[in-house]
């Protein structure tokens, strides 16, 4: 998980799908992030990170937002539920024998498992977890 630090100056086009909002650019200080997902409980800290002048945090892990932190308020984050993704993650296990169609989806929760460690990461620093 990187964090990239700076005032949020421009927010790109949005591709909005059930369960994240994928951002064409996020411009913070220097930088420019692109084809970042963010899940849609993270939205508001976003936006609110981006009408503010004074400097935000965003924590991005590999092309998703897992947290933010406006200015010097509290950090929040958002994680995936851990049941879902036990019960996902062994559903594709028992679809391994079917063309090794369960391989191709585990890649996907493993990519979750990563967003999930960083939700803890962030946890453990004191964020608020947003629903």
């Amino acid at each position: 998980m990187k964090s990239v630090q700076g005032v949020v100056s421009m927010l790109g086009y949005t591709l909005v799908r059930r369960k994240a909002v994928t951002y064409s650019v996020i411009e913070i200080g220097d930088q420019n992030l692109t084809d970042i997902a963010v899940p849609k409980p993270l939205i508001r800290y976003l936006i609110r990170a981006s009408r503010r002048p004074e400097a935000s945090v965003l924590y991005v892990k590999g092309k998703r937002l897992v947290g933010v932190r406006v200015g010097g308020d509290k950090s929040y984050y958002y994680r995936p539920s851990l049941l879902l993704l036990a019960f996902a993650t062994l559903v594709y296990i028992m679809l391994v024998p079917v063309f090794g169609l369960g391989l191709y989806l585990l890649w996907h929760c493993m990519k979750y498992w990563g967003y999930m460690n960083a939700g803890n990461m962030l946890s453990a620093q004191g964020a608020v977890l947003t629903n």
